[in-house]
């Protein structure tokens, strides 16, 4: 069983306004927190569930979606999965 103990990732003025986002590196993980249009603060694993490439590197303003650079995955600053190019080739996909 690996230990869990909480990190401090970044100060809420890093990602204050809606569309701003920040990476956080621990090791070898890569989290983004991302301040959604709804106002909430949201933070998840910083790679593409099909490539694993990062979606996002430091930080900034401005951020309309995740998006994977090599096949164009994308998903909503909710984390919902809102296109995936050649799908065909994939099979059923849940969009949650």
């Amino acid at each position: 069983m690996r230990p869990r103990v909480w990190q401090v990732a970044c100060t809420v003025d890093h990602v204050a306004e809606p569309a701003d986002y920040f990476e956080y590196r621990c090791g070898p993980y890569s989290i983004l927190i991302v301040r959604g249009g709804d106002g909430m603060l949201r933070a998840f694993q910083n790679v593409c569930r099909h490539r694993g490439n990062s979606l996002c590197a430091g930080s900034g303003a401005g951020l309309r979606e995740l998006r994977c650079g090599y096949h164009g995955w994308t998903w909503d600053l909710c984390g919902i999965l809102k296109r995936v190019p050649n799908r065909k080739g994939f099979g059923a996909l849940a969009y949650v």
